[in-house]
């Protein structure tokens, strides 16, 4: 069963995320390069999204492995 999330910016531009139980997960901040950084509830880097060239973003994982890539629609 799928775990639901609830996420909310916050006064920083940051996205904090919730499980049902109200306990926090991760966040989610802008970076630099235009892309957004993700974050357990450790403070540990899992993910960062990047901005490609064709307008879409590509998902890295922590490593900087590419996990996925999304694609702007003509």
């Amino acid at each position: 069963m799928a775990k639901k999330v609830r996420s909310m910016k916050n006064f920083w531009g940051e996205t904090v995320h919730y499980d049902e139980h109200g306990k926090k997960i991760g966040v989610s901040r802008p970076n630099f390069w235009g892309g957004t950084d993700h974050y357990d509830a450790k403070g540990r880097k899992v993910a960062e999204d990047r901005k490609n060239l064709w307008g879409g973003e590509t998902l890295l994982d922590a490593r900087g492995k590419k996990l996925g890539e999304s694609h702007r629609n003509f």
